[in-house]
C-alpha cells in the first residue's frame, strides 16, 4: 500500500467518531449448505472432522467430495515404469560391453500397457483435468462455506503452501463460497473464535468478521476481535507528515498513539447480539504478532476477511494471515463476502 492510500486511510481513522455499531445476523449470513473435500492426507481428514461438527452445530447440509489426484500416482508409476524399461536394458548392454559380445538387446512391453503410458504420457486438455471438474461440482453446489486441507489433495507442500488444487479454487472468481482451511497437524485450542484484521486492510472488514462469527454462534459463542498495526505502516504514515518525508523518534511515537489510539476506537465501537466479544489492538512485525496471539489465545478458528479484487481474489493481506495461521497449527476462514467499503 503506497503512502497516499495510507493517509487517506489516517485520515478516516481520524475522523471516525465513536458510533455504537450493533452488529445482527442477516438472513444472507446464514450458512445453508456447507462443503467439505477429502482426501486421504490428514489435512483431509481433519476437514472432514471439523465440517462434520459445524453441520451438525449449525444443523445444516454438508456434501463431501471424496478425490485423491490419482493422475499424480500415475505419473509417478509412468515414470517408474519407463526407467526400468531403460535399466534392464542398459544391464544387458553392459554385459555384452563387458564381454566384448555383439548383442541386440530388445525390450519387450504389451501394446496394451504402451498404449496406457502413451495415453498417460500426454498433455491433458483443460477440461478432462481434476482440478477443472473440482471447480465445476463446486460452483453447480453454490455452497456458503468449503472447508478444504491446506494444502489439499497433497501430503507434502508443492507449488505454495495452499498446493496446485487449493490455489486453482482461491483465485477463481466464480466460486463464491467462503473458505475454511484446515491444515496438517492441529494443535490443541479453546473454545474461541479468533478474528484478525489488519491495520492495512479496510474499515468495513471488522464487521464482516463479526458478521461471520454470528453466523457460527450455535457452534462457538465466544469472540476475540484483534486488530494488528504494523511498525512499517507507522513509520510510512509518519513520514507522509513530515514537509521533507523524513521522520522523527517524537513524531513515529505521536502517530503511534494516535492510530493505536483510533483503531482501539474503532473495534470497541462494535457490539454483538447474543455474543461474548472482546478487543484488543497488537503493533509489531505482524508474523511474531500473530504468531503470539495464537499461542496466547489457542482459538478453534481463527477468521479472517477477504477483500478481492477484479485482479486478485485473494487480498495479499488476508493470504499472509492465513499462511502464518495454517503455519501454526490452526484452521483459519476466510470471508469472501461481498466486498467492504
Amino acid at each position: 500500500m503506497d503512502e497516499e492510500k495510507l493517509a487517506k486511510m489516517e485520515e478516516m481513522f481520524l475522523q471516525t467518531s465513536k458510533p455504537k455499531l450493533v452488529v445482527k445476523s442477516k438472513k444472507e449470513d446464514k450458512i445453508k449448505k456447507i462443503g467439505c473435500i477429502y482426501d486421504a492426507t490428514n489435512q483431509g481428514k481433519n476437514a472432514l472432522v471439523l465440517a462434520t461438527a459445524l453441520a451438525k452445530s449449525l444443523e445444516t447440509n454438508l456434501k463431501v467430495f471424496a478425490a485423491d489426484d490419482f493422475h499424480s500416482k500415475l505419473t509417478i508409476a509412468t515414470e517408474e515404469i519407463r526407467e526400468k524399461e531403460k535399466e534392464i536394458s542398459s544391464f544387458v548392454e553392459n554385459i555384452a560391453r563387458e564381454e566384448q559380445v555383439a548383442t541386440e538387446v530388445a525390450a519387450l512391453i504389451s501394446k496394451k500397457m504402451d498404449n496406457i503410458l502413451s495415453y498417460l504420457e500426454e498433455d491433458s486438455i483443460e477440461e478432462d483435468k481434476l482440478s477443472t471438474l473440482i471447480i465445476e461440482k463446486i460452483k453447480k453446489e453454490k455452497f456458503n462455506l468449503l472447508v478444504a486441507g491446506s494444502p489439499m489433495l497433497r501430503t507434502r507442500e508443492e507449488k505454495g503452501y495452499f498446493g496446485f488444487y487449493l490455489r486453482k479454487l482461491l483465485r477463481d472468481h466464480s466460486i463464491e463460497a467462503d473458505f475454511l482451511l484446515v491444515p496438517n497437524e492441529l494443535v490443541e485450542s479453546d473454545n474461541l473464535i479468533l478474528g484478525l484484521t489488519n491495520y492495512r486492510q479496510k474499515q468495513g472488514s471488522v464487521e464482516a468478521i463479526l458478521r461471520k462469527g454470528l453466523a457460527l454462534s450455535k457452534w462457538i459463542n465466544t469472540i476475540k476481535m484483534i486488530g494488528i498495526i504494523e511498525e512499517n505502516t507507522i513509520q510510512t504514515v509518519a513520514r507522509s507528515e513530515l514537509p521533507d518525508n523524513t521522520e522523527s523518534r517524537e513524531n513515529i511515537a505521536e502517530v503511534k498513539e494516535r492510530i493505536e489510539g483510533k483503531y482501539r476506537d474503532l473495534l470497541e465501537s462494535f457490539e454483538i447480539e447474543d455474543y461474548n466479544l472482546s478487543t484488543e489492538v497488537n503493533i509489531g512485525v505482524i508474523t511474531a504478532i500473530v504468531k503470539l496471539i495464537l499461542e496466547k489465545y489457542k482459538p478453534k478458528l481463527v477468521i479472517v476477511k477477504n477483500n478481492s479484487k477484479f485482479d486478485e481474489n485473494l487480498d495479499p493481506e488476508a493470504e499472509t494471515l492465513a499462511r502464518i495461521t495454517l503455519n501454526e497449527g490452526y484452521p483459519i476462514l476466510l470471508e469472501f463476502g461481498e466486498d467492504v467499503k
